[in-house]
């Protein structure tokens, strides 16, 4: 669900195939049935000259770099947290990745970062409490530090609510890697300078 189920939709998108979703109602869970068609030696080429032609034009400013970007990320879902990670890390960024307030307070006494993408709702302290301890720091203990809120809350009062606890910028779960990593790349570079910090 969530990050993974649009991660999946890219993939089926890309072979060619499709995927259904259905569910006999509330409780008793979803099924998820992916159709992917057999490929044949020339239907194999077509791909793979297709895929070929869309790297050929593909405009690589359209996406930033991430290199060099030390971004702290906070999700409680392990399974969301792993694939955040690697869409992030393959933009080029290093991530540290936790799954709870009290962890990434923990990390920020201790490393420097240049932005925080979390989740909102997590057990005990939630998204909006992180960016309340957050902002409470002095500058050189990350007080400053870009924000950006990644979460289900998708109404315009969720956004709201996060841009006014502190994040500058607030995505809804699920989201393509696109979205992500150009708003990782807004977000950064809309200071005058990266804001670093380091706790000794």
């Amino acid at each position: 669900m969530g990050l993974g189920l649009a991660i999946v939709s890219q993939l089926v998108t890309l072979h060619h195939g499709k995927i259904i979703a259905s569910s006999d109602g509330e409780g008793k869970g979803s099924c998820f049935t992916v159709f992917l068609p057999l490929a044949s030696d020339a239907l194999a080429s077509d791909a793979i000259a297709t895929i070929a032609d869309q790297q050929a034009n593909h405009d690589p400013a359209a996406i930033p770099s991430l290199d060099q970007v030390e971004v702290l990320l906070v999700d409680d879902h392990s399974d969301s947290r792993t694939s955040l990670k690697l869409l992030i890390e393959q933009a080029g960024a290093t991530v540290t990745a936790v799954g709870s307030v009290g962890e990434a307070i923990a990390c920020l006494d201790h490393a420097g970062f240049d932005i925080l993408v979390s989740d909102i709702a997590m057990p005990g302290e939630d998204g909006y409490e992180l960016m309340r301890q957050v902002r409470r720091r002095s500058p050189e203990q990350g007080g400053m530090l870009e924000a950006i809120a990644l979460t289900a809350y998708a109404k315009p009062e969720d956004q709201a609510l996060a841009l006014a606890s502190g994040f500058q910028m607030h995505l809804s779960k699920p989201v393509d890697a696109n979205t992500l990593i150009n708003a990782i790349g807004r977000v950064v570079g809309s200071g005058s300078k990266v804001k670093r910090f380091l706790c000794l």
